[in-house]
């Protein structure tokens, strides 16, 4: 009986080992899970603040996107104005020096 009872005690005093043991074991990973936690959470915030510059730098790039199709339009039909005012001055010119000549050679 006696071999029982002590046999009975070092089971117990082992299983009380184990069972700290497994207790440390998860106490330590209770941190590794609390550190985990906190650098999520903050990598959560960067990703919401980048998705925020992301969204407001894809608002400015259209809106100047808009403003330089409006210039390129307005660049192209403002030169293709002069150029047509330039040609019909042009025109006028040649007309104007060509009366010029005809009328000064009535007056000779």
């Amino acid at each position: 009986m006696a071999a029982l009872g002590s046999d009975v005690q070092a089971t117990s005093v082992e299983l009380v080992s184990v069972i700290e043991k497994m207790k440390e074991r998860k106490a330590r990973l209770e941190e590794q899970i609390s550190a985990e936690e906190a650098e999520y959470e903050g990598v959560l915030a960067q990703v919401r603040t980048m998705q925020e510059r992301l969204g407001a730098l894809k608002d400015s790039l259209a809106k100047k996107q808009a403003v330089r199709a409006d210039l390129e339009r307005t660049i192209s039909e403002t030169y293709s104005a002069f150029k047509s005012i330039l040609d019909a001055s042009k025109k006028l010119l040649t007309t104007a020096k060509e009366e010029s000549s005809a009328l000064k050679a009535q007056i000779e």
